[in-house]
């Protein structure tokens, strides 16, 4: 017996340009997943606000009817990422669920709006881990579980409203691609370019909640955890990908200084003179 040969089985993606015109094989700028087995996909040029989805377990057939308009073209999907078994899919202004109908005769892609009210200021500024969905918006580094979004960014308010503060210069949001966040252990990495031009990284504690600034000799341009959990670092001028272990910085010394313990007795101010 011949069994029965699927004919909608495009490669990643089907589309429509402005014209009317079908296109097919059109790349998408961000895929994710797994959800059911299902990759999804977002930044189809032609249809900026649309998700789309594999078949379930055939991660090269991409079915017609397996898509889903989430937002208008304006706001532009920019990516997406599972949070535990949920996938969100984040626009310039918001995030959004999506679920996905494999079962009966109907199939597709269904999306809700969620409670976070921010979007992305660039497309890789997201990441997952240390139990969150972490992304920088255009006025602050957010916190979501799905729900309505923290900001964890106020200290450094001032970089993400054109001022200049302790030295740093405030962040190039038309620079969208050098915008990129990781989760590294228990600390939030975030890298940005700044208006003139440096590429700097500010790290963040998640259990302590402080922020610091973090220097390379040489300046990486993006940010990236392998899924043995080790950071890497793409060389901004080098063209080199370095892995961050703390004892080295390309045979460029690393300057340390240490100081003792000092105790104020409560007193930050006052002269205090200790005696037997």
């Amino acid at each position: 017996n011949a069994g029965t040969v699927e004919l909608d089985h495009y490669q990643p993606v089907a589309t429509i340009d402005d014209a009317g015109a079908t296109v097919l094989a059109q790349p998408l700028a961000a895929i994710f997943g797994p959800y059911n087995g299902q990759l999804l996909g977002v930044g189809d040029p032609y249809r900026p606000g649309f998700v789309y989805g594999s078949l379930p377990n055939q991660p090269d057939h991409w079915p017609q009817d397996m898509i889903c308009e989430v937002c208008p073209p304006s706001e532009e999907l920019l990516n997406g990422v599972m949070y535990g078994s949920q996938p969100f899919v984040f626009s310039r202004m918001a995030a959004y669920t999506v679920y996905a109908n494999l079962t009966g005769s109907l199939s597709g892609l269904t999306s809700t709006p969620t409670a976070c009210k921010h979007g992305l200021a660039g497309r890789w500024a997201l990441a997952v881990g240390a139990g969150a969905i972490w992304f920088v918006a255009t006025d602050n580094v957010y916190r979501t579980s799905g729900g309505p979004e923290e900001p964890i960014a106020d200290d450094l308010w001032p970089l993400f409203h054109g001022q200049t503060v302790n030295g740093y210069a405030p962040i190039n949001f038309d620079v969208e691609s050098s915008l990129r966040l990781v989760v590294y252990d228990d600390e939030l990495w975030f890298g940005y370019v700044d208006t003139l031009g440096g590429y700097q990284i500010m790290v963040y504690a998640i259990l302590s909640k402080q922020w610091r600034h973090y220097q390379f000799a040489n300046p990486p341009d993006a940010l990236y955890v392998n899924t043995e959990g080790q950071l890497l670092l793409g060389g901004r001028s080098s063209g080199v990908v370095y892995r961050h272990f703390f004892t080295a910085d390309m045979g460029t010394a690393i300057p340390v200084t240490v100081r003792t313990g000092a105790w104020d007795a409560g007193n930050p101010r006052g002269e205090t003179l200790y005696g037997d």
